[in-house]
Protein backbone atom coordinates (compact mmCIF):
# COMPACT_ATOMS: atom_id res chain seq x y z
CA UNK A 1 0.00 0.00 0.00
CA UNK A 2 3.05 2.52 0.81
CA UNK A 3 4.75 1.37 -2.38
CA UNK A 4 1.14 2.25 -4.28
CA UNK A 5 0.94 5.69 -2.55
CA UNK A 6 4.14 6.38 -3.07
CA UNK A 7 4.21 5.88 -7.31
CA UNK A 8 0.89 8.11 -7.16
CA UNK A 9 2.97 10.60 -5.49
CA UNK A 10 5.57 10.49 -7.94
CA UNK A 11 3.62 9.86 -10.83
CA UNK A 12 1.80 13.56 -9.65
CA UNK A 13 5.33 15.38 -9.09
CA UNK A 14 6.40 13.85 -12.34
CA UNK A 15 3.64 15.04 -14.61
CA UNK A 16 3.73 18.97 -14.48
CA UNK A 17 7.63 18.78 -14.30
CA UNK A 18 7.43 16.23 -17.87
CA UNK A 19 4.71 19.07 -19.20
CA UNK A 20 6.38 22.19 -18.58
CA UNK A 21 9.81 20.60 -20.32
CA UNK A 22 7.52 19.62 -23.29
CA UNK A 23 6.03 23.18 -23.71
CA UNK A 24 9.08 24.20 -23.64
CA UNK A 25 10.69 22.30 -26.30
CA UNK A 26 7.50 22.91 -28.46
CA UNK A 27 8.20 26.84 -27.55
CA UNK A 28 11.69 26.68 -28.23
CA UNK A 29 10.76 24.73 -32.08
CA UNK A 30 8.01 28.07 -32.84
CA UNK A 31 10.92 30.25 -31.94
CA UNK A 32 12.66 28.48 -34.92
CA UNK A 33 9.78 28.34 -37.00
CA UNK A 34 9.76 32.29 -36.54
CA UNK A 35 13.19 33.25 -36.85
CA UNK A 36 13.05 30.64 -40.51
CA UNK A 37 9.53 32.06 -41.61
CA UNK A 38 11.19 34.06 -44.35
CA UNK A 39 12.30 30.60 -45.79
CA UNK A 40 8.68 29.34 -46.06
CA UNK A 41 6.99 32.84 -47.40
CA UNK A 42 10.02 31.90 -50.02
CA UNK A 43 8.61 29.09 -50.61
CA UNK A 44 5.09 30.40 -51.50
CA UNK A 45 6.02 32.90 -53.05
CA UNK A 46 7.90 30.62 -55.63
CA UNK A 47 4.50 28.91 -56.19
CA UNK A 48 2.35 31.59 -56.84
CA UNK A 49 5.11 32.83 -59.42
CA UNK A 50 5.27 29.57 -60.81
CA UNK A 51 1.06 29.85 -61.30
CA UNK A 52 1.13 32.98 -62.51
CA UNK A 53 3.50 32.46 -65.04
CA UNK A 54 0.96 29.77 -66.40
CA UNK A 55 -1.51 32.89 -67.49
CA UNK A 56 1.68 33.57 -70.22
CA UNK A 57 1.14 30.99 -72.17
CA UNK A 58 -0.44 31.37 -75.34
CA UNK A 59 -3.75 31.06 -76.54
CA UNK A 60 -5.50 30.10 -72.99
CA UNK A 61 -8.91 29.03 -73.07
CA UNK A 62 -11.89 30.85 -70.52
CA UNK A 63 -12.16 27.58 -68.69
CA UNK A 64 -7.83 27.45 -67.92
CA UNK A 65 -8.14 30.99 -67.48
CA UNK A 66 -10.93 30.91 -64.36
CA UNK A 67 -8.89 27.99 -63.31
CA UNK A 68 -5.55 29.16 -62.67
CA UNK A 69 -7.31 32.39 -61.22
CA UNK A 70 -8.97 29.85 -59.10
CA UNK A 71 -5.61 28.52 -57.93
CA UNK A 72 -4.13 31.70 -57.14
CA UNK A 73 -7.07 32.71 -55.15
CA UNK A 74 -6.10 29.52 -53.26
CA UNK A 75 -3.07 30.20 -52.61
CA UNK A 76 -3.57 33.91 -51.32
CA UNK A 77 -6.84 33.20 -49.51
CA UNK A 78 -5.15 32.46 -45.98
CA UNK A 79 -2.03 35.29 -47.60
CA UNK A 80 -3.06 38.44 -48.53
CA UNK A 81 -6.78 39.89 -48.75
CA UNK A 82 -5.80 42.16 -51.62
CA UNK A 83 -4.76 39.73 -54.24
CA UNK A 84 -7.06 37.13 -53.60
CA UNK A 85 -10.25 39.70 -54.15
CA UNK A 86 -8.08 40.78 -57.07
CA UNK A 87 -8.59 36.85 -58.61
CA UNK A 88 -11.66 36.45 -57.23
CA UNK A 89 -13.01 39.85 -59.31
CA UNK A 90 -11.03 38.99 -62.12
CA UNK A 91 -13.14 35.37 -62.45
CA UNK A 92 -16.13 37.53 -61.64
CA UNK A 93 -15.62 39.17 -64.94
CA UNK A 94 -14.35 36.35 -66.96
CA UNK A 95 -17.96 35.04 -65.31
CA UNK A 96 -20.41 38.05 -66.76
CA UNK A 97 -18.53 38.18 -69.82
CA UNK A 98 -18.99 34.29 -70.78
CA UNK A 99 -22.40 34.03 -68.93
CA UNK A 100 -21.62 31.17 -67.23
CA UNK A 101 -23.74 31.30 -64.31
CA UNK A 102 -22.10 28.72 -62.30
CA UNK A 103 -18.78 30.68 -62.16
CA UNK A 104 -19.98 33.43 -61.30
CA UNK A 105 -21.74 31.75 -58.31
CA UNK A 106 -18.63 30.03 -57.61
CA UNK A 107 -16.90 33.44 -57.13
CA UNK A 108 -19.64 35.54 -55.41
CA UNK A 109 -19.55 32.55 -52.66
CA UNK A 110 -15.79 32.94 -52.63
CA UNK A 111 -15.87 36.34 -51.77
CA UNK A 112 -18.40 36.08 -49.52
CA UNK A 113 -15.93 33.63 -47.42
CA UNK A 114 -12.97 36.61 -47.87
CA UNK A 115 -15.39 39.59 -47.29
CA UNK A 116 -16.62 37.37 -43.66
CA UNK A 117 -12.85 36.26 -42.78
CA UNK A 118 -11.82 39.76 -43.29
CA UNK A 119 -14.71 41.19 -41.44
CA UNK A 120 -16.35 42.87 -44.48
CA UNK A 121 -19.75 41.53 -43.20
CA UNK A 122 -22.12 44.07 -45.24
CA UNK A 123 -19.95 43.16 -48.39
CA UNK A 124 -20.51 39.25 -47.11
CA UNK A 125 -24.05 39.31 -46.82
CA UNK A 126 -24.45 41.41 -50.39
CA UNK A 127 -22.51 39.27 -51.85
CA UNK A 128 -24.85 36.46 -50.59
CA UNK A 129 -27.97 38.10 -51.31
CA UNK A 130 -26.70 38.31 -55.11
CA UNK A 131 -26.98 34.91 -55.14
CA UNK A 132 -30.10 33.38 -55.92
CA UNK A 133 -30.88 30.37 -53.55
CA UNK A 134 -33.29 28.47 -56.28
CA UNK A 135 -30.75 28.66 -59.32
CA UNK A 136 -27.86 27.05 -57.45
CA UNK A 137 -27.07 23.56 -58.43
CA UNK A 138 -27.05 21.31 -56.29
CA UNK A 139 -23.20 20.79 -55.88
CA UNK A 140 -23.04 24.62 -54.85
CA UNK A 141 -25.59 24.06 -52.00
CA UNK A 142 -23.63 23.31 -49.27
CA UNK A 143 -21.02 26.21 -50.38
CA UNK A 144 -23.63 28.97 -49.95
CA UNK A 145 -25.02 27.05 -46.41
CA UNK A 146 -21.25 27.22 -45.63
CA UNK A 147 -20.82 31.06 -46.47
CA UNK A 148 -23.92 31.97 -44.18
CA UNK A 149 -22.76 29.50 -41.71
CA UNK A 150 -19.69 31.24 -41.81
CA UNK A 151 -21.13 34.98 -41.65
CA UNK A 152 -23.09 34.72 -38.74
CA UNK A 153 -20.32 32.97 -36.82
CA UNK A 154 -17.89 35.49 -37.11
CA UNK A 155 -20.72 38.08 -36.45
CA UNK A 156 -21.87 35.97 -33.20
CA UNK A 157 -18.22 35.75 -31.93
CA UNK A 158 -17.43 39.89 -32.66
CA UNK A 159 -20.33 41.44 -32.01
CA UNK A 160 -20.37 43.66 -28.79
CA UNK A 161 -24.41 42.86 -28.30
CA UNK A 162 -24.92 39.68 -26.29
CA UNK A 163 -28.59 39.80 -27.43
CA UNK A 164 -27.28 40.10 -31.10
CA UNK A 165 -24.47 37.74 -31.02
CA UNK A 166 -27.17 34.87 -29.41
CA UNK A 167 -29.22 35.33 -32.65
CA UNK A 168 -26.14 35.40 -34.69
CA UNK A 169 -25.12 31.82 -33.09
CA UNK A 170 -29.00 30.96 -33.39
CA UNK A 171 -28.81 31.74 -37.03
CA UNK A 172 -25.16 30.29 -37.47
CA UNK A 173 -26.49 27.30 -35.91
CA UNK A 174 -29.33 26.61 -38.38
CA UNK A 175 -27.01 26.92 -41.54
CA UNK A 176 -24.54 24.69 -39.79
CA UNK A 177 -27.36 22.26 -39.33
CA UNK A 178 -28.34 23.01 -43.23
CA UNK A 179 -25.08 22.16 -43.87
CA UNK A 180 -24.18 18.83 -42.27
CA UNK A 181 -27.50 17.27 -43.67
CA UNK A 182 -26.69 18.28 -47.31
CA UNK A 183 -22.64 16.99 -47.66
CA UNK A 184 -21.28 13.95 -47.78
CA UNK A 185 -21.24 11.68 -44.28
CA UNK A 186 -17.25 10.38 -45.18
CA UNK A 187 -16.23 14.14 -45.81
CA UNK A 188 -13.38 15.78 -43.71
CA UNK A 189 -16.40 19.11 -44.03
CA UNK A 190 -18.90 17.38 -42.41
CA UNK A 191 -16.78 16.25 -39.25
CA UNK A 192 -15.19 19.33 -38.57
CA UNK A 193 -18.79 20.87 -38.21
CA UNK A 194 -20.14 17.90 -36.03
CA UNK A 195 -17.00 18.69 -34.14
CA UNK A 196 -18.08 22.66 -34.08
CA UNK A 197 -21.71 21.47 -32.89
CA UNK A 198 -20.73 19.08 -30.53
CA UNK A 199 -18.71 21.53 -28.73
CA UNK A 200 -21.15 24.61 -28.70
CA UNK A 201 -23.55 22.40 -27.14
CA UNK A 202 -21.05 21.07 -24.44
CA UNK A 203 -19.71 17.95 -25.50
CA UNK A 204 -16.44 18.19 -25.26
CA UNK A 205 -15.57 14.58 -24.95
CA UNK A 206 -17.22 14.26 -28.41
CA UNK A 207 -15.52 16.76 -29.38
CA UNK A 208 -12.31 16.23 -28.47
CA UNK A 209 -12.52 12.76 -29.65
CA UNK A 210 -13.33 14.10 -33.30
CA UNK A 211 -10.95 16.54 -33.43
CA UNK A 212 -7.61 14.25 -32.23
CA UNK A 213 -9.15 11.76 -35.14
CA UNK A 214 -8.82 14.23 -37.31
CA UNK A 215 -5.68 15.18 -36.56
CA UNK A 216 -4.10 11.90 -36.57
CA UNK A 217 -5.32 11.84 -40.26
CA UNK A 218 -3.68 15.44 -40.44
CA UNK A 219 -0.67 15.88 -42.24
CA UNK A 220 2.02 17.61 -39.63
CA UNK A 221 2.91 21.19 -40.26
CA UNK A 222 -0.15 21.28 -42.64
CA UNK A 223 -3.16 23.96 -42.65
CA UNK A 224 -5.16 21.16 -41.95
CA UNK A 225 -2.80 20.54 -39.29
CA UNK A 226 -2.88 24.12 -38.04
CA UNK A 227 -7.27 24.12 -38.20
CA UNK A 228 -7.46 20.99 -36.16
CA UNK A 229 -4.89 21.72 -33.69
CA UNK A 230 -6.84 25.25 -33.07
CA UNK A 231 -10.12 23.03 -32.42
CA UNK A 232 -8.47 21.16 -30.01
CA UNK A 233 -6.97 23.99 -28.24
CA UNK A 234 -10.59 25.49 -28.02
CA UNK A 235 -11.30 22.61 -27.00
CA UNK A 236 -9.12 22.51 -23.42
CA UNK A 237 -10.02 26.03 -23.47
CA UNK A 238 -13.78 25.41 -23.25
CA UNK A 239 -13.31 22.77 -19.79
CA UNK A 240 -10.40 25.52 -18.70
CA UNK A 241 -6.82 22.98 -18.95
CA UNK A 242 -4.42 26.38 -20.05
CA UNK A 243 -1.76 23.59 -19.93
CA UNK A 244 -3.03 21.64 -23.09
CA UNK A 245 -4.59 24.64 -24.27
CA UNK A 246 -0.90 26.15 -25.02
CA UNK A 247 0.34 23.09 -25.99
CA UNK A 248 -2.11 22.72 -29.17
CA UNK A 249 -2.09 26.37 -29.87
CA UNK A 250 1.57 26.32 -30.33
CA UNK A 251 1.67 23.20 -32.57
CA UNK A 252 -1.13 25.27 -34.35
CA UNK A 253 0.75 28.10 -34.89
CA UNK A 254 3.84 26.11 -35.84
CA UNK A 255 1.84 24.61 -38.37
CA UNK A 256 0.63 28.16 -39.49
CA UNK A 257 3.98 29.09 -39.99
CA UNK A 258 4.98 26.75 -41.98
CA UNK A 259 2.42 26.90 -44.00
CA UNK A 260 2.76 30.26 -44.37
CA UNK A 261 -0.83 31.33 -43.11
CA UNK A 262 -1.24 35.00 -42.81
CA UNK A 263 -4.87 34.51 -41.80
CA UNK A 264 -4.04 33.15 -38.19
CA UNK A 265 -5.33 33.50 -34.26
CA UNK A 266 -3.40 30.92 -32.60
CA UNK A 267 -0.53 33.07 -32.39
CA UNK A 268 -2.17 36.14 -31.19
CA UNK A 269 -4.02 33.38 -28.57
CA UNK A 270 -0.75 32.08 -27.09
CA UNK A 271 0.84 35.32 -26.71
CA UNK A 272 -2.34 36.39 -24.74
CA UNK A 273 -1.65 32.88 -22.67
CA UNK A 274 1.70 33.73 -22.20
CA UNK A 275 1.56 36.75 -21.04
CA UNK A 276 -1.34 35.54 -18.17
CA UNK A 277 1.67 33.32 -17.58
CA UNK A 278 4.24 36.05 -17.11
CA UNK A 279 6.30 34.71 -20.29
CA UNK A 280 6.67 38.72 -21.38
CA UNK A 281 9.02 38.44 -23.48
CA UNK A 282 8.06 35.83 -25.69
CA UNK A 283 4.21 37.01 -25.21
CA UNK A 284 5.77 40.57 -27.01
CA UNK A 285 7.92 38.91 -29.64
CA UNK A 286 4.65 36.34 -30.78
CA UNK A 287 2.50 39.31 -30.16
CA UNK A 288 4.83 41.46 -32.67
CA UNK A 289 4.88 38.65 -35.45
CA UNK A 290 1.01 38.25 -34.86
CA UNK A 291 0.53 41.62 -35.74
CA UNK A 292 2.94 41.50 -38.92
CA UNK A 293 1.34 39.04 -40.09
CA UNK A 294 -1.97 40.63 -39.77
CA UNK A 295 -0.43 43.75 -41.46
CA UNK A 296 0.89 41.68 -44.22
CA UNK A 297 -2.58 39.43 -44.31
CA UNK A 298 -4.30 43.16 -44.88
CA UNK A 299 -7.18 41.86 -43.34
CA UNK A 300 -8.80 44.68 -40.75
CA UNK A 301 -10.80 42.30 -38.57
CA UNK A 302 -7.74 40.56 -37.98
CA UNK A 303 -5.51 43.76 -37.23
CA UNK A 304 -8.32 44.95 -34.32
CA UNK A 305 -8.04 41.45 -32.88
CA UNK A 306 -4.38 41.75 -31.90
CA UNK A 307 -4.55 45.28 -31.23
CA UNK A 308 -6.65 44.35 -28.81
CA UNK A 309 -4.28 42.12 -27.28
CA UNK A 310 -1.39 43.95 -27.98
CA UNK A 311 -1.39 47.49 -26.12
CA UNK A 312 -1.38 44.98 -22.56
CA UNK A 313 1.50 42.62 -23.49
CA UNK A 314 3.23 45.99 -24.70
CA UNK A 315 3.02 47.81 -21.33
CA UNK A 316 4.03 44.70 -19.69
CA UNK A 317 6.74 44.32 -21.78
CA UNK A 318 7.84 47.97 -21.38
CA UNK A 319 7.32 47.91 -17.47
CA UNK A 320 9.31 44.79 -17.40
CA UNK A 321 11.83 46.43 -19.42
CA UNK A 322 12.02 48.99 -17.30
CA UNK A 323 13.02 47.07 -13.98
CA UNK A 324 15.43 45.29 -16.12
CA UNK A 325 17.03 48.64 -17.03
CA UNK A 326 17.13 49.79 -13.30
CA UNK A 327 18.97 46.09 -12.46
CA UNK A 328 21.26 47.27 -14.60
CA UNK A 329 21.59 50.50 -13.03
CA UNK A 330 22.67 48.88 -9.70
CA UNK A 331 24.77 46.68 -11.32
CA UNK A 332 26.71 49.22 -13.21
CA UNK A 333 27.41 50.93 -9.64
CA UNK A 334 28.99 47.81 -8.65
CA UNK A 335 30.62 47.33 -11.73
CA UNK A 336 32.09 50.72 -11.16
CA UNK A 337 33.11 50.23 -7.90
CA UNK A 338 34.93 47.02 -9.02
CA UNK A 339 36.08 48.81 -12.02
CA UNK A 340 37.86 51.85 -9.72
CA UNK A 341 39.56 49.08 -7.51
CA UNK A 342 40.71 47.03 -10.90
CA UNK A 343 42.11 50.02 -12.13
CA UNK A 344 44.48 50.60 -9.44
CA UNK A 345 45.76 46.91 -10.01
CA UNK A 346 46.44 47.29 -13.34
CA UNK A 347 47.74 50.46 -12.76
CA UNK A 348 50.51 48.65 -10.29
CA UNK A 349 50.22 45.90 -12.82
CA UNK A 350 50.93 47.99 -15.78
CA UNK A 351 54.62 49.87 -14.06
CA UNK A 352 55.79 46.30 -13.63
CA UNK A 353 55.16 44.75 -17.19
CA UNK A 354 56.13 48.29 -18.68
CA UNK A 355 59.95 47.77 -18.03
CA UNK A 356 59.49 44.14 -19.44
CA UNK A 357 57.52 45.73 -22.26
CA UNK A 358 60.35 48.12 -22.90
CA UNK A 359 63.09 44.95 -23.15
CA UNK A 360 60.93 43.42 -25.75
CA UNK A 361 60.33 45.69 -27.66
CA UNK A 362 64.14 46.24 -27.76
CA UNK A 363 64.35 42.67 -28.78
CA UNK A 364 61.59 42.55 -31.23
CA UNK A 365 62.79 45.86 -33.02
CA UNK A 366 66.12 43.81 -33.07
CA UNK A 367 64.42 40.54 -34.68
CA UNK A 368 62.85 42.98 -36.95
CA UNK A 369 65.30 44.76 -38.00
CA UNK A 370 67.64 41.16 -38.45
CA UNK A 371 64.11 40.46 -40.88
CA UNK A 372 64.54 42.97 -42.83
CA UNK A 373 68.73 42.13 -43.40
CA UNK A 374 67.19 38.99 -44.18
CA UNK A 375 64.78 39.65 -46.46
CA UNK A 376 66.85 42.04 -47.92
CA UNK A 377 69.87 39.66 -48.46
CA UNK A 378 67.33 37.06 -50.04
CA UNK A 379 66.20 39.61 -52.43
CA UNK A 380 70.01 40.63 -53.53
CA UNK A 381 70.71 36.56 -53.92
CA UNK A 382 67.63 36.60 -55.98
CA UNK A 383 68.37 39.51 -58.22
CA UNK A 384 72.11 38.01 -58.43
CA UNK A 385 70.91 35.17 -59.70
CA UNK A 386 69.04 36.62 -62.36
CA UNK A 387 71.89 38.71 -62.96
CA UNK A 388 73.87 35.39 -63.57
CA UNK A 389 71.59 34.02 -65.69
CA UNK A 390 71.55 36.46 -67.75
CA UNK A 391 75.03 37.00 -68.19
CA UNK A 392 75.28 33.38 -68.72
CA UNK A 393 72.90 33.69 -71.69
CA UNK A 394 74.76 36.63 -72.87
CA UNK A 395 77.58 35.16 -72.63
CA UNK A 396 76.18 32.15 -74.47
CA UNK A 397 75.15 34.25 -77.50
CA UNK A 398 78.48 36.22 -77.65
CA UNK A 399 80.66 32.74 -77.71
CA UNK A 400 78.51 31.33 -80.48
CA UNK A 401 78.06 34.67 -82.53
CA UNK A 402 82.07 35.60 -81.95
CA UNK A 403 82.64 31.98 -83.21
CA UNK A 404 80.68 32.82 -86.03
CA UNK A 405 82.26 36.19 -86.82
CA UNK A 406 86.00 34.25 -86.53
CA UNK A 407 84.35 31.74 -89.17
CA UNK A 408 82.42 33.94 -91.10
CA UNK A 409 85.85 36.30 -91.50
CA UNK A 410 88.06 33.49 -92.62
CA UNK A 411 85.81 32.37 -95.11
CA UNK A 412 85.61 35.91 -96.77
CA UNK A 413 89.22 36.32 -96.61
CA UNK A 414 90.10 32.48 -97.95
CA UNK A 415 87.35 34.09 -101.06
CA UNK A 416 89.46 37.24 -101.09
CA UNK A 417 92.20 35.50 -101.99
CA UNK A 418 90.84 33.25 -104.33
CA UNK A 419 89.25 36.36 -106.29
CA UNK A 420 92.32 38.11 -106.57
CA UNK A 421 94.11 34.90 -107.86
CA UNK A 422 91.04 34.71 -110.37
CA UNK A 423 91.06 38.21 -111.42
CA UNK A 424 95.28 38.35 -111.49
CA UNK A 425 95.05 35.16 -114.14
CA UNK A 426 92.31 36.54 -116.14
CA UNK A 427 94.18 39.97 -116.09
CA UNK A 428 97.38 38.19 -117.12
CA UNK A 429 95.73 36.12 -119.79
CA UNK A 430 94.27 39.64 -121.33
CA UNK A 431 90.35 38.62 -119.96
CA UNK A 432 89.29 41.79 -119.29
CA UNK A 433 85.87 41.27 -120.77
CA UNK A 434 85.69 37.98 -118.85
CA UNK A 435 86.77 39.69 -115.68
CA UNK A 436 84.00 42.70 -116.34
CA UNK A 437 81.62 40.27 -116.62
CA UNK A 438 82.68 38.34 -113.96
CA UNK A 439 82.52 41.70 -111.04
CA UNK A 440 79.08 43.14 -113.43
CA UNK A 441 77.32 39.89 -112.05
CA UNK A 442 75.36 40.01 -108.49
CA UNK A 443 75.14 36.63 -108.07
CA UNK A 444 78.15 36.81 -106.14
CA UNK A 445 76.66 39.03 -103.65
CA UNK A 446 73.03 36.63 -103.69
CA UNK A 447 75.12 33.80 -102.99
CA UNK A 448 76.92 35.50 -100.27
CA UNK A 449 74.05 36.84 -98.32
CA UNK A 450 72.05 33.65 -98.68
CA UNK A 451 74.89 31.88 -97.26
CA UNK A 452 74.91 35.23 -94.54
CA UNK A 453 71.43 33.65 -93.72
CA UNK A 454 71.86 30.61 -93.60
CA UNK A 455 74.79 31.25 -90.97
CA UNK A 456 72.48 33.68 -89.06
CA UNK A 457 69.48 31.10 -89.15
CA UNK A 458 71.53 28.09 -87.82
CA UNK A 459 73.35 30.10 -85.36
CA UNK A 460 70.67 31.53 -83.82
CA UNK A 461 68.29 28.09 -83.66
CA UNK A 462 71.08 26.36 -81.96
CA UNK A 463 71.05 29.22 -79.34
CA UNK A 464 67.17 29.35 -79.36
CA UNK A 465 65.97 26.06 -80.53
CA UNK A 466 62.01 26.37 -79.48
CA UNK A 467 61.77 30.58 -81.43
CA UNK A 468 59.63 29.79 -84.13
CA UNK A 469 56.73 28.08 -82.09
CA UNK A 470 57.36 30.33 -79.10
CA UNK A 471 57.19 33.25 -81.28
CA UNK A 472 53.64 31.78 -82.73
CA UNK A 473 52.51 31.46 -79.46
CA UNK A 474 52.57 35.25 -79.03
CA UNK A 475 50.06 35.70 -82.22
CA UNK A 476 46.50 35.21 -83.30
CA UNK A 477 46.09 31.21 -84.38
CA UNK A 478 45.38 32.98 -88.18
CA UNK A 479 48.00 35.63 -87.93
CA UNK A 480 51.27 32.92 -87.57
CA UNK A 481 53.90 32.48 -89.38
CA UNK A 482 54.40 29.69 -91.49
CA UNK A 483 57.78 28.42 -92.70
CA UNK A 484 58.17 27.07 -96.48
CA UNK A 485 60.04 24.23 -97.15
CA UNK A 486 63.31 23.86 -96.39
CA UNK A 487 63.12 27.28 -94.67
CA UNK A 488 65.07 27.59 -91.08
CA UNK A 489 63.75 31.68 -90.35
CA UNK A 490 61.98 34.24 -92.83
CA UNK A 491 62.61 37.62 -92.68
CA UNK A 492 59.71 38.45 -90.95
CA UNK A 493 61.59 35.76 -87.76
CA UNK A 494 64.74 37.28 -88.86
CA UNK A 495 63.89 40.69 -87.93
CA UNK A 496 62.32 39.52 -84.03
CA UNK A 497 65.29 36.87 -83.75
CA UNK A 498 67.96 39.84 -83.91
CA UNK A 499 65.84 41.91 -81.30
CA UNK A 500 65.83 39.18 -79.01
CA UNK A 501 69.34 39.41 -79.60
CA UNK A 502 69.13 43.22 -78.16
CA UNK A 503 69.23 44.34 -81.59
CA UNK A 504 65.88 47.07 -81.52
CA UNK A 505 67.27 49.72 -84.06
CA UNK A 506 64.82 49.46 -86.93
CA UNK A 507 68.01 50.99 -89.31
CA UNK A 508 70.25 48.50 -87.35
CA UNK A 509 68.42 45.54 -88.52
CA UNK A 510 67.81 46.68 -92.11
CA UNK A 511 71.78 47.59 -92.34
CA UNK A 512 71.93 43.57 -91.41
CA UNK A 513 69.39 42.33 -93.63
CA UNK A 514 70.11 44.60 -95.92
CA UNK A 515 66.17 45.74 -96.66
CA UNK A 516 65.32 49.37 -96.19
CA UNK A 517 64.47 50.89 -92.86
CA UNK A 518 60.72 51.28 -94.40
CA UNK A 519 60.01 47.77 -94.70
CA UNK A 520 61.88 46.66 -91.53
CA UNK A 521 58.96 49.40 -89.96
CA UNK A 522 55.99 47.82 -91.64
CA UNK A 523 57.15 44.32 -91.17
CA UNK A 524 57.27 44.90 -87.36
CA UNK A 525 54.04 46.67 -87.40
CA UNK A 526 52.57 43.81 -89.42
CA UNK A 527 53.77 41.43 -86.62
CA UNK A 528 52.29 43.57 -83.46
CA UNK A 529 49.33 43.55 -85.40
CA UNK A 530 48.93 40.32 -85.62
CA UNK A 531 49.92 39.63 -81.94
CA UNK A 532 47.49 38.19 -78.63
CA UNK A 533 49.25 40.51 -76.64
CA UNK A 534 49.13 44.07 -76.26
CA UNK A 535 51.03 45.78 -78.78
CA UNK A 536 53.16 47.89 -77.01
CA UNK A 537 54.34 44.96 -74.55
CA UNK A 538 54.77 42.33 -77.62
CA UNK A 539 58.50 43.11 -78.38
CA UNK A 540 59.27 42.22 -74.52
CA UNK A 541 57.39 39.61 -74.50
CA UNK A 542 59.82 38.37 -77.68
CA UNK A 543 62.74 39.50 -75.44
CA UNK A 544 61.46 36.76 -73.20
CA UNK A 545 61.79 33.84 -75.48
CA UNK A 546 64.49 31.48 -73.31
CA UNK A 547 66.21 28.22 -74.26
CA UNK A 548 68.89 28.26 -75.44
CA UNK A 549 72.20 25.27 -76.17
CA UNK A 550 75.69 25.63 -74.54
Amino acid sequence: MKKALLSILIFVLYMPVSSANAADSLLRELDLAINESKVYMEARELRIVGIKSLLQSPKLTDTQVYGINNSLFEEFRTYNVDSALRYLNMNLYLAEKTQNYDWATETRLNLSRIFSASGMYKESMDMLQSVHAVHIEQSRKSGFYACYELLYDELGKNSLLQMAADSYNRLAGLYRDSLIACIDTSSKEYWYLVERNCLEEGNIDRSREISMRMLAKAEINSPEYAYVAYRVAMGYDYEGNMEQKKKYLILSAIADIKSSIKDNTSLSLLAAQLYSEQDIDRAYRYIKFALDDASFFNARLRLVQVSNILPVINQAYQLKSEKQKDKLRSYLLIISGLSVFSIFALLLIYFQMRNLSAARNSLQHANTQLTDLNSNLSYANRRLNELNSELSESNAIKEQYIGLFLSICSNYIDKLEANRRLANKLISAGKISELHNTTKSKQLIENELREFYENFDNTFLHIFPNFVDELNELLVPDGQIALKRGELLNTELRIFALIRLGITDSSRIAALLRYSVNTIYNYRVKIKNRALVPRESFEKSVMKIGGFKN
